[in-house]
């Protein structure tokens, strides 16, 4: 059809060219070419006249809609294109491979792969290198995949084992209620009538007819008329002999003293004898009926005290591993929903179900209100914790030392994949590179490998691992087996072609957020400071524009805001309010020393002295403007300066040199609901009149002197240390030292989690010992932040961001000089000041 149009189309051209003189287009003319010609014809068509473009009109009109509609469709070339971008995107190829057996890596394509005989396709150099056993993704690849990673962390465990049992009496509390009497007695009354009546103890049971009770009874009464008549006669011995063995028989056969006296006072045998009830509690089973002929020993009542009970359990043979004598445990019943009860395991059966694969667990309850009814179902919950290696931990913390360690290395249960009694996880690592646009560091690449790991019990969320990682480390916790996928494909590593078991040892980086460590968003400080920071900013703007008199107000508004600002004082925080009146106090006194002329070098001369003032402050405490501060540095003066324009607005030069200078640093206003790490102290519970105080002081000496050795590379004398911070915390009476039942609890709370972190602090090896202090310094840091110090120096929280592969790490220092026990003399002074916790004494004197 297309051919035909073609030819039609020809004819008409022909058609047209030859009606108005001129020869048909060549068909291998340019577009240049083919517009001069369309112009010829259209000026011929003109010349013609007016009758031959009327005859002409439609020929053109059906050639010009052949052309339009009907002719084939151009084909762009990007031959040139592709010429020009040839050599800007040349690139080298690196090896050959096959894409069924990528293991395949020859230098040329001269072969086949060896394997499947496929051809091989090159594999590109340049970009980002990937090591032999690691994938790489893009950002859209990651997004698709929906990979996460979280960071591999200790933790402390607790695991909850779910079991079903019932309530049981306490067999120790059942009594049965024996017929005593001689031969055949008959029971002629039971009071107790039926099962589940509750009897005291001495309430009457059952009343029994027995003859030889009532010979036995004649016999006694013989023996005691004989021994009165004789009383008084010098051989009454034997009688009071005969007496006693009459008594004895009667006691034996289960007469009380009481009815032995009435016996001797009506002086006549009793018919019927009554059984009295040796305990109280329930009827728990009537095994006779009134009137019946029964023999010594005969089982009357089963009477159960309630008042405890016993819950039996079943555990299955998977969980008894985690079960020991001694634990909490806590269970419901259906009668009383939401209730909770409480008891602990009392004995474990040393046999087992063989049919329902369970053991028999025993535990003991109390149970004052008989709310707990033997034969309920109950639904029970055992909080096992776990310590490293899987341990269970059932003992309570003792003055001794502790053999083990509570924390435990863990991992998302969603990360590993097995493959029989291996584990393999996916740990992801970050290439950076500084970001001069951002001024910080930039992710440019995330890098997926392998490592084969030993795994202890799952615990809730986690695994506890063995082997095989280490604190800090990232690993992949969703989209796993797409990574596994493509890593196989590739016949890197994988879960089928696992990586040899070694330890992990790539870094990787969290980022933190940086929030200024006294800083309080939405406080009311921000509004009283405003002032202060305006007047600042203000000065330095006029300076730049070389306007003295305007900056010299600026000087003098600063000088009367600060006055203002102390004489108000601040509604913070003690820690917060001792930081804050610090900085304006330094700033007002540099202010009335300083000469307020008005003249321009004596103002630039200032500059840098309020700088150093406003950017203690600004650092501390932040600030909420609608932008963000730019630290601006003058490399002539030496001299730094803040402004909110990126554009530099030198104030040191003025006009002269307005640019001179670069940004340093940006501070960025504070975002809703943030707090600093230091304004977090509250304060609430400080006291300096407590006595506790004291044994604190000795307990941070000792604390100190670990760090120290730690920072030496040296074990030696710790754990002498270690003893002196057991000794002071025992010296602490939380009943006579602590007033308020609210302050009580938390001290004791937090003093609990110092102890147990401390007993745990055992053996020589450096590195668990470095890892003991760490969990040793975040317990002190949060009882200080509650409760203070009144050590003879201010302390300072100092922070390694490189510990634990760089999810960091804090400790306490009484100086600024940064000694990291962490890494020692491998790096000594990697650390930064976080902030300082001043003593009690200083604060509330500060504060005044």
């Amino acid at each position: 059809m297309s051919n035909l149009f073609n030819d039609i189309k020809k004819e008409l051209a022909s058609m047209v060219s030859s009606a108005v003189g001129l020869s048909p287009l060549s068909p291998d003319a340019s577009e240049e070419e083919k517009k001069i010609y369309q112009q010829k014809l259209m000026e011929r068509v003109a010349r013609r006249g007016m009758w031959s473009t009327i005859l002409l009109m439609p020929v053109f009109l059906t050639l010009l809609w052949l052309g339009t509609f009907l002719a084939p469709e151009k084909k762009h070339d990007h031959s040139k294109h592709k010429q020009k971008n040839t050599k800007s995107n040349e690139r080298k190829i690196k090896f050959w491979t096959c894409s069924m057996h990528p293991q395949i890596k020859l230098p040329n394509n001269d072969a086949k792969c060896p394997v499947c005989f496929m051809d091989l396709v090159p594999v590109y150099s340049g970009g980002n290198e990937v090591g032999p056993n690691e994938l790489s993704l893009t950002k859209n690849a990651l997004k698709l995949a929906k990979v996460k990673a979280e960071p591999v962390l200790y933790r402390r465990l607790t695991h909850t084992l779910r079991i079903v049992g019932k309530v049981d009496y306490d067999e120790t509390k059942v009594t049965n209620i024996n017929l005593w009497t001689p031969g055949k007695s008959k029971l002629d009354r039971m009071f107790i009538d039926f099962t589940g009546a509750n009897v005291k103890k001495g309430a009457p049971l059952v009343e029994v007819y027995s003859p030889d009770l009532i010979a036995a009874q004649g016999e006694y009464l013989s023996a005691y008329d004989s021994y009165k008549k004789l009383v008084e006669d010098s051989h009454v011995g034997g009688l009071a002999d005969n007496l006693q063995a009459s008594k004895r028989k009667l006691i034996d056969l289960g007469m009380t003293e009481e009815q032995i006296h009435t016996l001797e006072n009506k002086k006549q045998p009793q018919q019927t004898t009554i059984i009295y009830s040796p305990v109280s509690g329930t009827v728990v089973g009537k095994l006779v009926n009134e009137g019946e002929w029964h023999g010594r020993g005969m089982s009357l009542y089963r009477i159960a005290d309630l008042s405890k009970v016993w819950v039996k359990l079943d555990a299955y043979e998977t969980d008894i591993g985690r079960v020991r004598n001694g634990q909490q445990v806590e269970f419901e019943t259906e009668a009383y929903p939401g209730k909770v009860f409480t008891g602990k395991i009392a004995f474990i059966d040393p046999f087992l179900n063989t049919t329902t694969r369970t053991v028999r667990l025993r535990v003991n309850v109390n149970n004052p209100d008989g709310e707990l009814k033997p034969g309920m179902f109950v639904r029970a919950s055992i909080k096992v914790r776990v310590a490293e290696e899987g341990q269970v931990i059932t003992h309570k913390y003792t003055k001794k030392p502790i053999k083990i360690r509570s924390r435990v290395l863990t991992i998302p249960h969603t990360a590993p994949l097995f493959t029989g009694k291996r584990a393999v996880v996916y740990l992801q690592k970050e290439k950076k590179k500084y970001d001069s646009s951002l001024g910080k560091m930039k992710v440019v690449q995330r890098l997926y490998y392998a490592v084969e790991v030993e795994l202890g019990p799952r615990v809730g969320d986690y695994y506890v691992v063995l082997s095989g990682l280490e604190e800090g480390q990232m690993v992949v916790s969703q989209g796993v087996y797409k990574i596994d996928s493509a890593l196989q494909i590739m016949a890197k590593p994988s879960m089928m072609n696992p990586p040899k078991k070694q330890l992990a040892s790539e870094k990787t980086k969290t980022s933190q957020e940086n929030v200024p460590p006294y800083a309080i968003a939405s406080s009311n400080y921000h509004k009283k400071m405003k002032d202060i920071v305006d007047s600042y900013l203000k000065l330095t703007q006029s300076l730049a524009k070389d306007n003295v008199q305007d900056a010299h107000h600026s000087l003098l508004a600063l000088e009367k805001h600060s006055k203002k600002v102390l004489a108000d004082g601040f509604s913070l925080p003690q820690i917060s309010n001792a930081r804050i009146t610090e900085h304006v106090t330094a700033l007002s006194n540099f202010l009335a020393k300083i000469d307020k002329k008005e003249d321009v070098k004596l103002l630039r001369k200032e500059l840098k002295g309020l700088t150093r003032i406003v950017t203690t402050y600004l650092e501390d405490f932040g600030h909420e403007y609608s932008k963000s501060l730019h630290r601006m540095y003058c490399p002539m003066t030496k001299g730094y300066w803040w402004q909110f324009s990126e554009e530099l607005q030198n104030p040191y030069f003025g006009k002269k040199m307005l640019r001179c200078g670069n940004k340093k640093t940006t501070l960025d206003p504070l975002q809703e609901k943030q707090m600093g790490k230091i304004a977090a102290m509250s304060g609430k519970y400080w006291d300096s009149n407590a006595a506790y105080h004291q044994p604190i002081n000795e307990l941070i000496t000792a604390y100190l002197n670990i760090g120290n050795i730690m920072a030496q590379d040296q074990v030696q004398e710790i754990h002498k240390h270690k003893k002196t911070m057991v000794r002071a915390l025992a010296k602490i009476n939380t009943k006579t030292m602590v007033r308020g039942s609210q302050t009580r609890k938390k001290i004791r709370s937090q003093l609990s989690a110092l102890r147990q972190v401390l007993m745990e602090m055992h053996g020589h090896d450096i590195k668990q010992l470095r890892r003991d202090y760490f969990d040793i310094s975040n317990a002190l840091i949060a009882y200080i932040k509650d409760f203070g110090h009144l050590y003879s120096r201010d302390l300072y929280i100092v922070h390694c961001p490189m510990y634990r592969y760089d999810l960091g790490g804090s400790w306490i220092q009484d100086n600024k000089r940064v000694n990291n026990p962490y890494f020692g003399s491998e790096m000594l002074r990697c650390g930064d000041i976080e902030g300082i916790i001043p003593t009690i004494a200083k604060s509330n004197k500060e504060g005044e």
